[in-house]
């Protein structure tokens, strides 16, 4: 069967796109909680079976069928619902359950499963004066590729102590999408000498009507796509709260009276508000102690604070946060990492540098640069100083 190359091309980015933002609504549901949680796993489920939809569909559009096929809106409208609601297992094993082998492969086998169901269930609407059947080894070998692509995507999920990699993540998910179909499509069996898919009573969209409806829903996976990378506004809000230390002018503390007008002495100053890490999450600004927070992680101009428990967004790059926080007990091992040094547990070489164990259950690995190794070593005890 032919294909026009540029659609298919953009079916698979739909995909990956659709991927990138279901991805990170499932790792943002990780630190949130309650109601968000709920919404935000929901968010990634619809978000990715529309990008596994609008990559069908527009796989479809792309490919050579014979004239006059239509596609019958119920079965269309079921592929979509039954393939989020699949999907949002694999969602849920991935980011709502303890990350585990086990929890990886039922995700992988779910996902799978939902973009099968997509595509199998999407090609029951074809509609023409023909009969379409598959070959069950493409069906088959068609399901494995999506199995073992969606296995590729999710397994970052599994190290969770770990930056999730999105865009790695999406273009696995979009190739998983895209392996699918054109596997199943090869298994595509046409009978033009057959009527096997005709009914005069059932709505039929044609592939100018489908083709609208694909491009509005692939307008709306790139819009959903350019919003998510838009960065959020500075939290301002934290350097006003009465008492959290933060300064409009970042020092850190109150600035020092004025001499009062009589010329009697200066008031003695108030003492210095503790330092407090002003951390952004979906319940609003966290202001944490210092001794709260187990790793800091550079996030292009943020800072991601992990406090063992839950995680959130500083607005401080890594290399201000260094400075506030010295003398707080934290090393920066890594030119992206801030580990505070009495919650290490282990230490082990890796390669040229070394990997840090800290506190937790699983316990979370952070990666030592090869130069910053031997004075880590030092502030451990590891190595006599000098």
């Amino acid at each position: 069967m032919r294909y026009d190359p540029g659609l298919v091309l953009l079916s698979v980015l739909l995909a990956a796109l659709g991927g990138h933002v279901g991805f990170g609504f499932a790792l943002s549901s990780r630190s949130a909680s309650g109601g968000r949680r709920r919404v935000l796993l929901a968010a990634a489920a619809g978000a990715l079976g529309l990008g596994i939809w609008t990559m069908h569909f527009l796989g479809m559009l792309a490919a050579d069928l014979p004239s006059g096929v239509g596609y019958a809106v119920l079965p269309t409208l079921l592929s979509f619902l039954l393939c989020v609601l699949v999907v949002g297992v694999a969602v849920f094993f991935t980011a709502g359950m303890p990350p585990t082998g086990a929890h990886l492969a039922l995700a992988a086998l779910a996902m799978g499963l939902g973009i099968a169901t997509m595509h199998y269930l999407g090609m029951s609407a074809l509609r023409g004066v023909f009969c379409a059947g598959h070959d069950p080894l493409l069906v088959g070998a068609s399901i494995a590729v999506g199995v073992v692509v969606s296995a590729g995507a999710l397994l970052p999920f599994a190290r969770p102590q770990t930056r999730l990699p999105l865009a790695p993540s999406a273009a696995l998910f979009g190739i998983a999408v895209a392996g699918l179909h054109y596997t199943a499509m090869a298994g595509l069996e046409i009978d033009l000498a057959a009527l096997c898919a005709a009914a005069t009573d059932e709505l039929v969209l044609g592939e100018p009507e489908l083709a609208i409806v694909v491009a509005l829903l692939g307008f709306v996976v790139a819009g959903g796509f350019l919003l998510y990378l838009l960065p959020d506004a500075p939290a301002a809000v934290a350097a006003a709260l009465p008492g959290s230390g933060l300064g409009l002018d970042g020092a850190g503390g109150p600035a020092p009276s004025a001499a009062d007008a009589g010329g009697r002495p200066e008031p003695r100053p108030d003492p210095p508000a503790p330092l407090r890490v002003p951390v952004r999450g979906f319940e609003g600004v966290r202001l944490l102690d210092p001794s709260e927070i187990l790793w800091l992680r550079a996030e292009a101009h943020y800072t991601r604070v992990i406090d063992g428990r839950r995680e959130g967004l500083c607005d401080w790059s890594i290399s201000e946060a260094e400075a506030r926080l010295e003398g707080s007990g934290f090393f920066r091992c890594h030119r992206c990492h801030l580990v505070r040094l009495d919650r290490v547990r282990a230490l082990r070489r890796a390669g040229k540098g070394g990997v840090v164990l800290l506190e937790g259950e699983p316990a979370r690995e952070v990666p030592v640069s090869r130069g910053r190794l031997a004075e880590l070593e030092r502030r451990l005890g590891l190595r006599a100083a000098g």
